[in-house]
């Protein structure tokens, strides 16, 4: 895949580790993708919410079901600038 990319990484999530989105960068990298973007952001799970464990058994009790904002933010910003 040669098509801009960004990934979009919680630090908590425990369903895609910040290891392997690091490592779908990579692959594409490797294979001739060189725009290619990943945000890791703290304390964000597999859902792109607030979630200091990223527990997935605990994803019923958040306190909050809004997107980010930071990420939200992250997201706009490269559309903008790739599109």
């Amino acid at each position: 895949m040669r098509a801009p990319t960004l990934i979009l990484q919680g630090a908590t999530d425990r369903q895609v580790s910040p290891d392997q989105a690091n490592a779908l960068a990579s692959a594409m990298r490797a294979a001739g993708n060189r725009r290619v973007v990943v945000h890791t952001f703290a304390r964000m799970n597999h859902l792109m919410l607030e979630d200091p464990s990223g527990d997935p058994r605990g994803y019923a009790s958040l306190p909050s079901r809004r997107l980010r904002r930071d990420m939200l933010g992250v997201l706009v910003d490269w559309l903008v600038r790739t599109l």
